[in-house]
């Protein structure tokens, strides 16, 4: 190579263009085979070796040989996509490169779903649901996309009810970690299971008597997540009717009632908490949010002054 390994791998990972990340798999290429082919005691392997996996983990994860030339490009190209938003929060570089992907095979269905993701983080939900009937089209059982569509659907649903943008409620519901994990091959304490995507949208049982407290607070957190307000409510004020005492779950229904545009009874709610010695930044910040949503400023304010003290 014309110019040191390590110094030529470095320079193209900064890059994020479709362009670099070819030249990645190329190189990759090359140093597959300079592997293969030096004697195992060479002094370059380990070097080489320290190479290859710095490409694969964050250009263009693993490479099958066995592949065919479009196979390899386009998992490469939706691998990269996948660590510039991963790494970077480029999703402009990302999506680009998911189109890519679905130049080279537009039967892909990561690729889809990928950009999917992108068009969410640009607010343009009519677009991420056309990539998940591309899908659906060839590949209607694909779980990754029957959890996406289902994403867009929910975050759709929020967006009519509370405005705001799709990034803004996912993060508001505990749930934008879902729209920012992606479809590719998984490493070792970087991908996130996309399982509990799927399990984020299974009905959770209805409330009975056998239900302890802490059972329905965390029902009650799941149907918030999935903008369910009422039945959150109604779960959490059974937590709250079966133990008094766990005053946590004021603050838990004061912001079922935010999310929900109860400001009123949030006020109450998350009032009582804090009067219990359930000081928190959360609890301020949220009654903060409330006050706001009924007018009173000044309050507002007070709470958001304090919820910075607390943090500080």
């Amino acid at each position: 190579m014309a110019e040191p390994t390590e110094s030529l791998v470095e320079k193209l990972l900064a890059r994020r263009d479709v362009r670099s990340t070819r030249r990645l798999v190329r190189l990759s290429e090359t140093i597959m085979t300079a592997l293969v082919t030096a004697p195992i005691d060479a002094p370059q392997v380990p070097l080489l070796h320290v190479f290859g996996m710095r490409i694969e983990v964050d250009g263009t994860g693993p490479i099958d040989p066995s592949e065919g030339k479009t196979q390899w490009l386009r998992r490469a190209y939706n691998y990269r996509g996948c660590r510039l938003a991963e790494l970077h929060g480029d999703y402009v570089a990302a999506r680009r490169h998911f189109d890519a992907c679905l130049k080279a095979d537009p039967f892909f269905a990561p690729g889809y779903c990928n950009r999917a993701r992108m068009f969410i983080e640009f607010g343009d939900l009519p677009a991420a649901r056309a990539d998940c009937a591309a899908v659906q089209k060839f590949h209607a059982d694909y779980p990754i996309v029957v959890e996406t569509r289902s994403l867009v659907d929910l975050l759709d649903d929020m967006v009519r009810t509370r405005g705001g943008t799709p990034v803004e409620n996912a993060e508001a519901h505990g749930i934008l970690h879902y729209v920012r994990s992606y479809d590719r091959p998984s490493l070792p304490q970087l991908q996130p299971s996309l399982q509990e995507l799927a399990d984020l949208f299974e009905l959770p049982p209805p409330p009975d008597e056998r239900l302890t407290a802490t059972q329905l607070r965390d029902r009650a957190f799941l149907l918030s997540q999935i903008g369910r307000y009422a039945e959150a409510e109604s779960a959490a004020s059974e937590a709250i009717r079966r133990d008094p005492s766990a005053i946590e779950v004021y603050l838990d229904r004061g912001r079922i009632r935010v999310l929900a545009g109860a400001a009123a009874a949030a006020i109450d709610d998350l009032t009582h908490y804090l009067d219990s010695d359930g000081t928190t930044a959360e609890a301020y910040r949220l009654r903060a949010e409330a006050y706001r949503m009924v007018g009173d400023q000044a309050r507002a304010d007070a709470d958001a002054f304090a919820a910075v003290l607390w943090n500080a």
